[in-house]
């Protein structure tokens, strides 16, 4: 049954129309492709005209998404962010260079020197998802590398932000990010904080029923917990004609514009990128709040927002400002919208360039794997037990007696499934070239054909081994595993203790550290990841 679906394009082309009729064609296909409930879309050609596009449904089954809905945006909310400090930085209330902690002493960082420009730029060496005020000794984050040298993507260092807006505005950061940047902009609808207050304006958000270790499409869908949000780093919720506002200025941006919000010369400082990083593409750049990445050998601004209950995705083509946004009313699943955000931005400039339009990409579930056959096999473990693989091309399915599970890649010899028996854990193949003849499933040691002996676990290891979890959903759950002599984060990698006593990632660019303890009989009942406190579950 095809899906709702409204176009809102006043007093535009027909190629125009042409065109977003083309992009909403692809979005409704991907939208049914992985099972999604709705779609909001914000799209701006180069030379101005602008269309949005509602797709799908707000409530499943019973009410479709409108051009008016709420979606959160996620952490596109980051430029914002950003958009408010260079507002405040050409007003002369504040120095890009200066050390955060020149507005804000009381801040929780153990260097001193770390500035606004990094903490925008996210290369200030801090965890990614710390809390405010974290438990950590001393009370104070460290910088696991030092400033300016390398990107780590940290939320924590965002929400530092918005302290920093609150001291010099003297107003509460919600109400000084609508005066600053979204009422200039014409982002009217908009909102900074996610509250209960406006539940009624949102689409219904969604989650995967069974919380597996990885999203497959198709898998069922359960209606998200609300809850009321107001982080710097991510509380922003929009609609479409609030993103096209969006777009047109980043549009400006590109082109070294920066009215209505500052003076030009911002504008080519905002729009620079400053280091490099691979995680929102081979090649990217990243800046503040946004990412460059290439399209075609052409540079686009980009980012993602990954939210409870809602994914979205931005892209703007910085030679021509022709840009799309994307949102889906469904979250948790490590889904983003791209490939409808850039199929878009291919579109675009196809109309501006007058060439025949791109063909939509092939819609893609799973990943290719490749050397699949490298991971086939039947692998068996203690007592008999045996998991196994078949490969057919790039494709690796699991099969238990009639029942088949898709096999999905989280990482290098590392793979999920759907099938739920074996959902529980990720199936981590022992480091090697060429076909494999081990891997783990948890703390469990599977051989090709024939059942290995099991590493004997360290005792003081096993007293930590265990599921973690918190309530608070940015922190969500840790399983530690014990594979003979080494703690082990399931689906993160091996752990190694350091001279502090924390626990640390072998990657020494990694800026998390972890600590056991509430120790109860030699056993760790709680987790505590870079300040976040996780209780041990099923004691």
């Amino acid at each position: 049954m095809p899906c709702a679906r409204t176009v809102t394009a006043p007093g535009t082309t027909p190629a125009f129309r042409a065109t977003v009729d083309a992009l909403a064609d692809f979005a409704a296909t991907d939208l049914a492709a992985n099972g999604f409930p709705g779609m909001a879309l914000a799209v701006r050609a180069a030379d101005g005209q602008t269309a949005t596009i509602a797709l799908g449904d707000a409530v499943l089954g019973r009410a479709p998404v409108r051009a008016d809905h709420l979606f959160q945006i996620g952490s596109i909310s980051k430029s914002l962010a950003a958009m408010a400090i260079y507002v405040l930085a050409g007003r002369g209330k504040l120095d890009l260079d200066a050390p955060v902690m020149t507005v804000v002493p009381e801040l929780w960082l153990d260097d001193r020197s770390i500035t606004l420009i990094q903490l925008m730029a996210h290369t200030a060496g801090l965890p990614d998802d710390a809390p405010l005020f974290p438990d950590v000794p001393g009370g104070k984050l460290w910088s696991a590398t030092a400033p300016g040298s390398h990107f780590s993507y940290s939320n924590a260092g965002y929400n530092m932000l918005a302290f920093v807006v609150e001291r010099v505005t003297g107003m509460r950061y919600d109400r000084a990010l609508a005066q600053l940047v979204l009422a200039p902009l014409g982002m009217t609808s908009a909102v900074a904080t996610i509250q209960t207050a406006d539940r009624a304006r949102y689409a219904q958000g969604y989650v995967g029923f069974h919380g597996d270790m990885a999203w497959f499409p198709q898998s069922p869908l359960a209606e998200g917990p609300w809850l009321e949000i107001d982080i710097a780093a991510g509380s922003v919720a929009a609609t479409s004609a609030d993103m096209l506002r969006y777009i047109t200025f980043l549009g400006r941006l590109a082109q070294g514009k920066g009215a209505p919000l500052f003076d030009d010369a911002l504008a080519v400082r905002f729009a620079t990128p400053l280091i490099a990083t691979d995680e929102f593409g081979k090649g990217a750049r990243y800046g503040a709040g946004l990412a460059t990445v290439d399209i075609d050998a052409a540079p686009a601004f980009h980012h993602t927002g990954g939210m409870l209950l809602f994914s979205s995705a931005v892209y703007v083509d910085r030679a021509s400002g022709a840009g799309v946004f994307t949102s889906v009313n469904i979250g948790g699943t490590g889904y983003r919208p791209r490939a409808v955000t850039m199929h878009g931005v291919r579109l675009l400039r196809a109309l501006a360039a007058g060439t025949a339009p791109p063909p939509p990409p092939p819609f893609v579930a799973v990943a290719p794997i490749a050397h699949a056959d490298d991971f086939a096999g039947r692998f068996v473990g203690p007592g008999g037990d045996a998991i196994e693989l078949v490969a057919n091309g790039t494709t690796l399915t699991l099969a238990d007696g009639s029942r088949r599970g898709r096999v999905k890649s989280v990482g290098d010899g590392s793979f999920v499934t759907d099938l739920k028996e074996h959902g529980g854990h990720v199936l981590d193949f022992v480091a090697a070239t060429g076909r494999r003849d081990r891997l783990w499933y948890g703390n469990t040691l599977y051989g090709r054909d024939v059942a290995p002996p099991q590493p004997s676990a360290d005792p003081a290891l096993a007293a930590l081994a265990g599921d973690y979890v918190s309530n608070d959903p940015w922190v969500g759950g840790a399983t530690i595993l014990v594979r003979g002599d080494t703690l082990v984060a399931e689906g993160q990698g091996p752990l190694h203790r350091a001279a502090d006593g924390s626990w640390r990632f072998a990657n020494p660019q990694s800026c998390e550290r972890l600590r056991f303890d509430a120790m109860l009989a030699g056993r760790a009942y709680r987790l505590n990841i870079s300040g976040a406190r996780l209780p041990r579950i099923a004691v």
